[in-house]
């Protein structure tokens, strides 16, 4: 993780416009942003501030502020992070679908109320993640590409269809969905995100090549 500290009189130089902590997170994650890297946390005076206390201070003034000290990641290395986290996810993700299926078309949904709606948080946020990936790393040619486009659709409406099953009590059309849709995009998911991962490494080695920045460690 990149640490990068400003003192008041930095920040009056750099932001002189800037008056509010809100103003001054702001500006800040649109500074780094543009030199490609991601705000994961923030440190004032030397205690390190959560969303709590950005929302608390949001219009207070910055004056009492001697130093902030910034700690980012790097874009590639963020999106890479992700990436290899849900690599490594899949393959449960496909055994609990196929699992909860064949319980659902053997004994029923009975029971297996709580065991789906925390398989389906977990499938939302594969699909929340898809989209900050995507929005991380727009230059992607997978990214942009009708494959990946299509597999985002066909995800969220597998989502949406297991919802609608559910409240219809189409059970039997419930596991049929969770067993071969969901599981199918599961197993794409993990296809073009290992794909992604290589065209990354490619990337990097060219922006390296290039005199590019390399990326440094992960947020935690």
């Amino acid at each position: 993780m990149m640490n990068q500290a400003f003192s008041l009189k930095d920040l009056k130089s750099e932001f002189p416009l800037v008056k509010t902590y809100q103003e001054l997170f702001i500006a800040l994650e649109e500074k780094l942003s543009k030199e490609g890297k991601v705000v994961c946390s923030f440190r004032i005076n030397g205690h390190k501030i959560d969303e709590n206390f950005e929302k608390k201070v949001s219009g207070a003034s910055i004056e009492e502020i001697d130093t902030i000290e910034v700690f980012t990641q790097n874009h590639q290395e963020l999106i890479t992070s992700v990436i290899q986290n849900w690599i490594e996810a899949i393959p449960n993700m496909i055994e609990h679908s196929d699992d909860l299926s064949s319980a659902i078309r053997n004994q029923g949904i009975t029971g297996k109320l709580k065991d789906l709606v925390r398989f389906i948080d977990d499938a939302q946020l594969l699909v929340d993640s898809i989209i900050s990936i995507s929005n991380l790393f727009p230059e992607s040619r997978l990214i942009k590409s009708a494959d990946w486009a299509e597999l985002e659709t066909k995800t969220a409406q597998s989502i949406g269809d297991c919802l609608t099953h559910f409240q219809r009590k189409d059970f039997v059309v419930l596991a049929d969905v969770l067993e071969y849709d969901l599981a199918s995009c599961f197993q794409n998911w993990g296809t073009l995100f290992e794909a992604l991962i290589v065209e990354m490494g490619s990337y990097d080695q060219q922006i390296q090549k290039d005199g590019s920045l390399a990326g440094e460690s992960s947020c935690s």
